[in-house]
């Protein structure tokens, strides 16, 4: 992913370059090579801007399904329930912290992921 941004910022510094040389070519009244050097310097700006605006649609996508994973804590005496964030190093059946409201030992049930709620 880092390499096709510094390669598009690249093909875009050297696409700049590139134009401001064909206005140097116009200015001398060298038509071929001020035609080769514009062309070639919008192709240039075209396609890094292409590239990364496909960069940051695949990277916004990509987000987008990422899942949201959670661990469920209960205690088997009462009870109780405590979901929250997956932690690593967990796993079901990890005993787990007191419970808060018997004193009694909680374990890891159940670990699961869960869509992303969706924005507005």
């Amino acid at each position: 992913m880092y390499m096709t941004v510094i390669f598009s910022i690249a093909i875009m510094v050297y696409s700049i370059w590139l134009m401001f040389q064909a206005s140097e070519y116009y200015r001398t009244g060298d038509t071929g090579n001020f035609y080769f050097a514009l062309i070639a310097g919008i192709i240039g700006l075209f396609l890094a801007g292409s590239s990364i605006t496909r960069l940051r649609r695949s990277v916004s996508y990509v987000s987008s399904l990422m899942k949201q994973v959670s661990t469920v804590v209960v205690c088997d005496k009462c009870g109780f329930k405590v979901v929250r964030a997956f932690k690593v190093g967990d796993y079901v059946n990890k005993p787990e912290e007191k419970c808060k409201q018997c004193g009694e030992n909680m374990y890891v049930s159940s670990i699961y992921a869960e869509e992303p709620k969706k924005k507005g």
